[in-house]
């Protein structure tokens, strides 16, 4: 049996993609999952459902303060803490828990550390690019509370090459790295048409478009696509940019798009559904990825399955799946005018485009499906305990 860290509306659409196909996965392989969240309001695991519908259970895992000189939190913890471990050690024997995967490395999960030590499940802890990227600016409290989770693991798993190399220069504890790919599967068969979109959006779809599919952070690059739709408009292209998801930057660069003449070419759909990103994805003529950073980058995948055109950034999660000039366009990271650039040549040439996308999508399907990854993780599970394919012991 797994734990699973239940997520918040907040948290990335990919990591909840992620999450929610390695459940799905390993449930329809004959493992049985528990799903996990912690909840200060749930001093004892209670059961709940998410707004899916999926069963979870809610426990407070008694977080850690920020800093030392908070006494009375101090305090408080101090006391939580060892009741924490205590109910999650009565959870783990009730429901035969063999391991615990959680994900973020955090130091919320130093309760499953002292678990560990005292008989409880080995501990795989997923690394995804928001937590080793603020681990510099954590509270110096926390971020003890950081490696001791990093180091306490049975094994840490990156999701990309990259991202392990980060952590690894973090965390000299961490006793085993493994990289384990996020793999995707898209909904093909709930695939939305031209009309279906268009409706949903509140507005009839171009005839041709890009898209850039991402919540609004400054990490995504939202900007730099903006300020290359401004250079395209200058050279007199008119390819509208569909600017898919939502996010706390979201209003910032609408103001932006408007500040370059740009209200009307680049369009803002504010958040969708995974099914309507998918949907949008299998229709664009090209797919816009200009991220200043990732952990790995789940639109990338997203576009290879549908045999959609790539143009991203070239860092280094990228260039994990992408081959510039072979099965997609790679740009510097921050250039502007080389993403300008590569839509011309896209729209110059699209059949060798349309060539490098199904280049593309042999070797997603083939190197990052979902169970793939379901399978890379039950490899794992089985090595660290009495985890095996279809039947816990």
């Amino acid at each position: 049996m797994q734990v699973h860290h239940q997520w918040d509306q907040d948290e990335p659409g990919g990591i909840v993609a992620m999450m929610t196909d390695l459940m799905d996965g390993l449930a329809s392989n004959g493992h049985r999952v528990t799903l996990l969240a912690s909840d200060w309001q749930s001093p004892r695991p209670s059961e709940c459902t998410d707004r899916t519908g999926r069963p979870y259970l809610r426990l407070n895992l008694a977080p850690m303060p920020p800093r030392l000189s908070n006494i009375k939190a101090m305090l408080g913890w101090l006391w939580r803490f060892p009741l924490a471990v205590w109910r999650l050690r009565c959870l783990c024997r009730d429901r035969c828990i063999d391991v615990a995967q959680l994900h973020y490395a955090d130091a919320l999960y130093l309760v499953f550390v002292a678990l560990r030590w005292l008989g409880g499940p080995p501990i795989v802890v997923t690394v995804h690019r928001g937590d080793v990227m603020s681990y510099p600016t954590m509270p110096s409290l926390r971020r003890w509370g950081y490696q001791r989770v990093m180091g306490g693991a049975s094994a840490v798993v990156a999701v990309s090459r990259a991202l392990a190399e980060q952590a690894r220069a973090q965390s000299a504890q961490i006793r085993r790295l493994v990289v384990i790919h996020n793999g995707y599967t898209p909904p093909f068969d709930r695939l939305l048409d031209r009309a279906a979109l268009a409706q949903t959006l509140g507005r009839p779809l171009p005839e041709q478009f890009a898209t850039l599919v991402g919540n609004c952070r400054p990490y995504k690059g939202q900007d730099i696509a903006v300020k290359a739709w401004a250079e395209l408009a200058v050279s007199g292209v008119d390819l509208p940019l569909l600017v898919v998801g939502g996010g706390p930057d979201l209003e910032a660069m609408k103001a932006l798009s408007v500040a370059h003449g740009l209200d009307r070419q680049v369009v803002f759909t504010g958040p969708v559904s995974r099914q309507m990103a998918a949907s949008l994805t299998a229709l664009t003529l090209v797919q816009v990825a200009p991220s200043r950073n990732e952990g790995q980058g789940i639109v990338i995948l997203e576009a290879g399955f549908a045999g959609t055109p790539v143009i991203c950034s070239d860092i280094a999660p990228f260039q994990e799946m992408v081959d510039d000039g072979v099965t997609g366009h790679m740009f510097p990271s921050e250039d502007t005018g080389a993403l300008r650039d590569k839509v011309l040549a896209v729209l110059a040439d699209r059949e060798t485009a349309r060539r490098g996308a199904l280049r593309l999508r042999d070797r997603i399907v083939r190197d990052f499906s979902r169970m793939g990854m379901v399978r890379s993780y039950e490899n794992l599970f089985a090595e660290l305990g009495r985890f095996s394919n279809g039947r816990l012991d």
